[in-house]
């Protein structure tokens, strides 16, 4: 089953006030799981690279829980948030044992031609 960019929409407002509407849980549900498939892929070629850097990194992904996304949207309500933009539902991070391989994997990753840099958390 999939659903429409504005039935989600309408489901992550149905969700700030209805936290336990079961119909847009049900979309958020799919929402999510839509997520999963781009974030293994992405975790996968960014591990790639970052064995090429060092033997020594850990990386770790996840879908953020449901709970979560609910109490963002809340939060952010009055700015605008909505579940079709919410840019943090899937995440991955790595660590790395200096910050030098950190700068290292960054070049690299940079260099490819399917990732972007937006945000240097560490500068």
């Amino acid at each position: 089953m999939s659903y429409t960019v504005n039935q989600i929409k309408k489901a992550g407002k149905i969700l700030i006030i209805e936290p336990d509407n079961e119909d847009a849980l049900k979309i958020l549900s799919f929402w999510r799981s839509t997520h999963e498939k781009p974030l293994n892929y992405a975790c996968t070629f960014v591990e790639k690279y970052s064995k090429r850097i060092s033997k020594n990194y850990i990386i770790a992904h996840r879908l953020k829980r449901t709970n979560s996304i609910i109490k963002k949207l809340k939060r952010f309500n009055t700015e605008g948030m909505q579940l079709t933009t919410m840019q943090d539902i899937g995440g991955c991070r790595v660590i790395l044992d200096n910050i030098n391989n950190v700068n290292r994997l960054v070049n690299s990753l940079n260099h490819s031609e399917y990732f972007e840099l937006r945000n240097n958390y560490i500068e």
